[in-house]
């Protein structure tokens, strides 16, 4: 699933003691100490009912005479299981997202045109067809029940590269290799193993550009309001469909 992340853009980033079983054998190709670590991580995140995050993101792009663009963005994440998101992109793009397990909402704020769809269900069934309404959120795997799954189905190759500091925060440091993607996680060293980066390259596409996530606010298990899940339409707001929303 990843192998497709360079294409997605459009959140900038969806997503992330506890007493992790660790009785599953590892995925192929990855290594013990990285397993162990990436389990941690994903096992804490599917076991949060609620929870929010502010990430900063860049997404590099090269044009044609490979000249390379860093565009960033800021996103604020409130996740409430089993079916409910709201994301609000701030920066190159003005975007929000809604989910309140029935529908789905794109508003693009600076245009004023929002685009919506009846799928109902949960947050598991939404990942599977955000691409459908041209919704790419690089994140979304991490935000499902299982993300261990899903993020070990396809890798190659796995290294520990040992301990960082993000933001002052001491991190373990892993990479991960599948198919022409190279993907690499920087993960609290602490008690709660938050997911403090993300970094995905695509070294199939000209000039390698990479995405990567910041996460720099963790909220675990919030009280979060129904209400914010939901959209109410501006009176001076246009109904368009999601392959619209940026078009002028």
């Amino acid at each position: 699933m990843l192998s497709k992340i360079a294409s997605r853009a459009w959140m900038g980033a969806l997503i992330f003691g506890a007493s992790v079983a660790y009785g599953a054998s590892p995925a192929p190709h990855i290594d013990q100490q990285s397993d162990l670590i990436l389990k941690s991580a994903t096992d804490y995140l599917a076991s949060l009912q609620s929870f929010s995050y502010t990430a900063e993101t860049a997404l590099e792009a090269v044009s044609n005479d490979n000249e390379k663009t860093v565009f960033d963005s800021k996103v604020d994440v409130s996740i409430k299981r089993p079916n409910k998101i709201f994301a609000q992109k701030t920066g190159y793009e003005a975007l929000n997202f809604y989910f309140n397990g029935n529908k789905i909402v794109g508003y693009n704020t600076a245009k004023q045109k929002y685009a919506t769809a009846d799928e109902p269900g949960d947050i598991d069934k939404l990942v599977k067809v955000l691409s459908t309404y041209q919704i790419e959120a690089p994140m979304s795997d991490f935000i499902t029940s299982d993300p261990y799954a899903i993020l070990t189905a396809d890798v190659e190759s796995s290294r520990f590269l040992g301990t960082s500091m993000i933001a002052g925060v001491k991190c373990h440091h892993l990479a991960f290799r599948q198919n022409n993607i190279d993907w690499q996680l920087w993960i609290d060293a602490g008690a709660k193993p938050l997911i403090k980066r993300f970094m995905v390259t695509s070294k199939g596409l000209t000039g390698s550009p990479s995405y990567t996530v910041t996460i720099n606010q963790w909220k675990s298990n919030p009280v979060l309001d129904d209400a914010l899940f939901e959209f109410k339409a501006p009176a001076a707001s246009q109904l368009v469909e999601f392959a619209d929303l940026n078009k002028e």
